[in-house]
């Protein structure tokens, strides 16, 4: 079983959105992984700057290790963002050349 959904699970995920949901859910990912590069960042300075007096230039490597995992996946989630967005605009042409037709 795949630790993560498929690209077509998460095209299906989107598609069942609205245009609005779309948007906040673009921006909430968008949120979510400048957290996690400010949360990086933080780790990074607080590590390197707190064991530097103990170890000197080795406290660098530590903090770059510590936080390197928040900024590698930090991008997944600008990823998902980028491709919600490209995916909401595809839907919206889709809408535009086919309108949905109401029954009586």
């Amino acid at each position: 079983m795949p630790c993560c959904p498929t690209e077509e699970e998460r095209k299906q995920h989107v598609k069942a959105m609205t245009h609005d949901e779309r948007l906040v859910f673009a921006q909430q990912r968008r949120s979510r992984a400048m957290a996690m590069l400010g949360a990086g960042g933080g780790i990074l300075g607080g590590l390197t700057a707190g064991l530097w007096s103990s170890i000197g230039a080795g406290a660098l490597g530590v903090g770059i290790g510590a936080s390197v995992g928040l900024f590698v996946n930090s991008r997944r989630f600008f990823r998902e963002a980028r491709e919600t967005l490209t995916w909401d605009h595809e839907f919206q042409q889709e809408n535009e050349e086919d309108p949905e037709k109401e029954e009586p």
